[in-house]
């Protein structure tokens, strides 16, 4: 299939159900190839296909998906949305409706936010001092008050891709 038809069908699929199961309970790379095979287009599926055989981890069919597959399909992926697994369930690959970040107080952050209410007094904005990232998959910000009612208060959000 080629790119432009499989984010079409990705996302009328994901906008009408809120969201895209592509294969269930197992791991396997093979089965996890089958399931997307429809999806990859002409190269890319002769190329799993070779791979592809009853010692795949020797003939490279789980790098393949490593490398090559997965990247492809994050790029088919709608807005607002991530290809991986759900949270719960590692086996469950498909298309997901991506959760919202959320700060330390469990309110939505929108992109680029760079001020909040203070936490402690209430009464004065927070600022954003600075933003780097922590670890792998996470991003760490530094607010600090401008009342300087607190010190510098720093929060960890974690981001699923």
């Amino acid at each position: 299939m080629d790119k432009k038809s499989a984010k079409k069908l990705i996302a009328e699929h994901v906008s009408k159900h809120g969201g895209l199961s592509l294969s269930e309970g197992t791991l396997r790379a093979v089965d996890l190839f089958d399931a997307v095979e429809f999806l990859l287009p002409r190269n890319m599926a002769c190329e799993g296909q070779r791979l592809r055989g009853k010692e795949a981890v020797e003939f490279g069919l789980e790098d393949f998906l490593q490398d090559t597959v997965y990247p492809y399909l994050d790029e088919l992926t709608p807005e607002g949305y991530y290809c991986g697994s759900t949270e719960g369930d590692g086996a469950a690959l498909g298309f997901w409706q991506s959760e919202p970040e959320r700060d330390a107080f469990g309110e939505s952050m929108a992109d680029g936010e760079t001020t909040k209410a203070c936490p402690n007094c209430g009464e004065h904005t927070l600022e954003m001092i600075e933003e780097c990232e922590a670890n792998k998959g996470e991003r760490k910000t530094s607010w600090s008050c401008s009342a300087d009612c607190t010190t510098d208060i720093w929060y960890r959000y974690q981001f699923k891709r």
